[in-house]
């Protein structure tokens, strides 16, 4: 007679031992679902982000399937028209040089959008002289290279792109600045568009490496070693030693500067 019932409290006032965990905790039980839910969230929405980089490179591989005959790289100077080491593409495919008519500035939508659209017009413009099966890169050296990427960032430019265009190519990119965070337009680029970065380890817009490594996910690896990001088979990275911005460098250096460019651009064709 003097046993509390399941479910009921004991002679005491205290729960009793059988009684359900819910009705003993439910300030627990209810942070738990909420953990589980938020958990779901976050999960369902990596799968969301993967599925969507997954696309984007069957997408590109189509294109690249599609696209058989020698590239045609468009080339973008930086801000004092200097084209780097972009002859050496010529040995690959067609190089077609386009300039800028307007001071370079990057630095809202309405200043930025005449550069990212005469990018596009040169592109449509390679299309429709080559054709299709011609897979068309954007190359860009410093001031070029980040014009490129702002007009791959906006989707209401980069759509109007031809369908053969494979990827981008950017020597020397001014990452390092005191008051831009330019990584911010690199991490927002989708992952599946093949990219290739060419850096000088004197570069001082590329300072030491690690805030691109960072940003996108490159591996360590040792100057003229070409390093794949993590999560981005088609992003390859090379440093170039004892080479500055425009991947300038000792006489000594340059025969081997010009090789170490070569291989890196034949491994990112072949990606």
């Amino acid at each position: 007679t003097g046993k509390a019932k399941s479910g009921r409290s004991n002679s005491k006032g205290r729960p009793s031992v059988n009684a359900p965990k819910s009705k003993r905790s439910p300030s627990l039980a209810k942070a738990k679902s909420k953990t589980t839910k938020a958990k779901g969230k976050a999960k369902e929405k990596g799968k969301r982000k993967l599925a969507a980089a997954v696309i984007m490179e069957e997408e590109m591989a189509s294109k690249k399937s599609k696209t058989t005959e020698a590239p045609v790289f468009l080339s973008f100077p930086g801000a004092g028209g200097s084209r780097s080491r972009h002859a050496v593409l010529e040995q690959f495919g067609t190089l077609t040089p386009v300039s800028f008519h307007r001071v370079p500035n990057l630095t809202s939508i309405k200043r930025e959008t005449p550069f990212l659209e005469a990018i596009v017009a040169a592109a449509k413009q390679a299309a429709d002289k080559f054709g299709d099966k011609h897979p068309i890169y954007l190359v860009g050296h410093s001031f070029g290279s980040r014009a490129i990427a702002h007009t791959l960032l906006r989707k209401d430019v980069c759509c109007e792109l031809p369908r053969s265009f494979a990827g981008a190519i950017f020597f020397g990119y001014p990452l390092v600045h005191p008051k831009q965070a330019r990584q911010d337009v690199l991490k927002a680029l989708d992952p599946g568009i093949p990219l290739l970065f060419l850096s000088g380890c004197r570069d001082k817009f590329m300072g030491d490496f690690s805030l691109l490594k960072k940003s996108l996910g490159f591996p360590s690896a040792a100057p003229g070693e070409i390093a794949v990001a993590t999560d981005a088979p088609r992003r390859l990275l090379m440093a170039l030693e004892g080479c500055g911005h425009g991947l300038e460098c000792s006489q000594a250096r340059e025969e081997r500067t010009n090789e170490l460019v070569k291989q890196a651009v034949k491994a990112f064709l072949l990606a």
